[in-house]
């Protein structure tokens, strides 16, 4: 997943999904929580967002279990996409709501955050390529800069907010998007 190879990792899935599910409970929480987010990820990437969600769902059921773990703000940012997909905007500008409130008592907040936070606030997208390429060249500069931080790139090592927001806006599906930056 991490290498960028998608279909190998949705291949495994697929033929592992079933024992992985069984076996997660006996995991330790985080490598439990780790799994989940991989699904979650594989699902987004294969466009399956209703299997995402149901990803994010048992997340969210143990969240008392797994906020205690960094990886568990990612899944709070990946809900945030998937309900943008899907169309939830109450529950997105809710969680947006609630996240911003938690973060207040962070030391310090990524920039992706605040970036993706931008970006869902001028959802659904805009239809007409003209604006959607505006919006990209307001937004370009800091995904950019959000790219060469080794402090953020942590946060995108599960999944790539800025490549998400990229092929949102410039139309181009997400694994080519990822394809274009590595060919770089």
């Amino acid at each position: 997943l991490h290498t960028g190879r998608h279909q190998e990792a949705e291949k495994l899935c697929n033929e592992y999904d079933t024992v992985l599910i069984k076996k997660s409970a006996s995991l330790y929480k985080e490598n439990e929580l780790d799994l989940y987010l991989c699904l979650v990820v594989i699902n987004l990437h294969c466009q399956r967002l209703k299997t995402a969600q149901s990803y994010i769902k048992k997340i969210y059921k143990e969240s008392k279990a797994f906020q205690l773990y960094p990886a568990f703000q990612t899944a709070r940012l990946l809900k945030l996409i998937i309900d943008a997909e899907l169309g939830n905007q109450e529950l997105m500008d809710s969680d947006i709501r609630s996240i911003k409130r938690s973060l207040k008592n962070e030391s310090q907040a990524y920039k992706t955050e605040k970036v993706l936070f931008k970006f869902l606030s001028m959802y659904p997208i805009p239809m007409y390529e003209k604006t959607r390429n505006r919006l990209w060249k307001r937004l370009e500069k800091d995904i950019i800069n959000i790219r060469e931080d080794k402090y953020e790139r942590q946060l995108l090592n599960t999944f790539d907010f800025t490549r998400w927001i990229e092929s949102k806006l410039t139309g181009l599906p997400f694994t080519e998007v990822n394809l274009s930056e590595n060919e770089n």
